[in-house]
């Protein structure tokens, strides 16, 4: 595969407001929005057991989960808002320009974003953003193999299982076996960019519920 004409990607800008028909992703995360997130949990044990597979937390409380969200770093952090509300984030990390490859990361969603449209829309804004602003050829989802729900949204939004590290890292005094899944610049345009754009167009309600799944446009099945 001849790259003669590729000129590399660039880095996620600082700010961002991407817009969608749902939700809306902004970078920065600020600490209101964070603090408007963080309430959106019933109680610490509900937000803390969000990160159980994650190398952050648990948080003794509001502050130390505000602080988090928004330190500084390398990374970018989005914050996905419905209705002018915080109710997710998702970052995206460990950009290589000069090879095309960015992960997302750190996604955590309320109870409310969960299995609706807005939840499907902000992955797609961020793959807009990767693939066709900023000219990334690979973008990387990386989870703890035992992590049976992030691995299964990886698979509906069209990521493809590459395999597992073994042994890969030590979280919270356990082993970490990862799974690795990817999506491809040609992957991304030539089924999984149309298939999400189809399925908010015509496999949700008014209210924003599934009424077919996102995998029937996958499979050219709608």
């Amino acid at each position: 595969m001849s790259l003669a004409n590729w000129r590399g990607a660039r880095l996620p800008p600082r700010q961002e407001s991407l817009l969608g028909a749902y939700c809306q992703v902004v970078a920065p995360v600020t600490r209101e929005m964070a603090g408007v997130l963080f309430r959106s949990f019933e109680c610490l044990d509900a937000l803390n057991d969000s990160f159980f597979f994650m190398p952050h937390g648990p948080f003794a409380g509001e502050d130390a989960f505000v602080d988090f969200l928004c330190a500084s770093s390398n990374d970018v952090r989005y914050a996905v808002l419905v209705g002018g509300r915080c109710v997710g984030v998702a970052s995206l990390i460990r950009a290589v320009p000069e090879h095309g490859v960015i992960e997302v990361a750190c996604v955590l969603y309320s109870p409310a974003l969960r299995r609706t449209a807005p939840a499907t829309e902000c992955q797609l804004l961020l793959m807009r953003l990767v693939f066709e602003e900023l000219g990334y050829r690979r973008y990387e989802w990386k989870t703890d193999s035992l992590n049976t729900p992030s691995r299964s949204a990886a698979l509906r939004l069209g990521f493809k299982f590459e395999g597992i590290f073994r042994q890969h890292m030590v979280i919270k005094h356990r082993n970490r076996d990862t799974a690795w899944f990817s999506l491809t610049d040609s992957e991304y345009r030539e089924l999984v960019g149309p298939a999400i754009t189809r399925w908010l167009a015509e496999g949700v309600a008014e209210d924003g519920k599934q009424i077919v799944p996102l995998a029937m446009f996958m499979a050219g099945g709608c």
